[in-house]
């Protein structure tokens, strides 16, 4: 991070959790018109951008941690005969779906590090569809 005082850092961190600059203000023991001020620092935006980024990265890898579990689990519905047919049908589609999204994220791509730029851009907001 950049060269920030205690209370820029106290408050950047807090709006990371916080619903509101205001919240956030509270949070770092730090009036709403300081937050708003630190707001205009550059210092300050780059070490929120880089929290942001930070943050980004660890949902996207919790979201696909957790798609392996479902999936797992409607491998398990679409296989396991004593479930309803509709109950298979739909985990089966469910299944198919996402496959077909894998696929075609990868078929558009010429190689791994493509789709590492790919995922690092929708992280940032910037993909071009």
């Amino acid at each position: 991070m950049c060269a920030l005082s205690p209370a820029q850092l106290r408050f950047v961190r807090a709006l990371a959790g916080s619903k509101s600059v205001r919240a956030a203000a509270v949070s770092a023991g730090v009036s709403e018109r300081a937050a708003y001020n630190y707001l205009q620092d550059a210092d300050v935006l780059s070490a929120w951008r880089d929290i942001q980024s930070y943050l980004l990265r660890e949902i996207a890898h919790r979201l696909l941690s957790a798609s392996v579990c479902a999936i797992e689990a409607l491998v398990a519905v679409a296989s396991d005969a004593a479930q309803r047919p509709a109950a298979r049908v739909a985990a089966s589609r469910a299944i198919l779906s996402y496959c077909l999204s894998y696929t075609q994220t990868f078929d558009e791509s010429d190689s791994v590090d493509d789709v590492d730029q790919f995922f690092d851009d929708f992280l940032r907001g910037g993909a071009d569809e």
